[in-house]
């Protein structure tokens, strides 16, 4: 017979990866912060580069709803078909990208 009041409960191993997990990730954090004086630089010089600047200013100007006609040829000897959409720019990630959503229909 087998004492339960001995048995351990398999959540119990799952706390204990838990908190070695955890603490391996908190040991890793604190070592990520002593960067040297040339990483830090690194550091600097990347954020700088990713830091929106006109050009991304001149994306966001194009910022808004936008009704919009579409003509597309299936065929060099036929009349394009023509069609209506909206499309929605906006500008994401504090302004460094532009995403633009477009919806209509093509072909009926």
């Amino acid at each position: 017979m087998v004492d339960s009041s001995r048995r351990q409960s398999p959540w119990s191993l799952v706390f204990v990866v838990a908190l070695a997990v955890g603490g391996t990730a908190l040991a890793q954090e604190g070592e990520a912060r002593a960067m040297t004086p040339e990483q830090m630089a690194m550091m600097q010089a990347y954020q700088k580069a990713g830091t929106p600047g006109p050009q991304h200013a001149a994306m966001a100007a194009d910022a808004g709803t936008w009704d919009v006609a579409v003509k597309s040829w299936m065929d060099p000897a036929q009349p394009p078909e023509e069609s209506t959409g909206t499309v929605t720019r906006s500008m994401i990630l504090d302004g460094r990208v532009m995403v633009e959503q477009f919806q209509g229909s093509m072909m009926g």
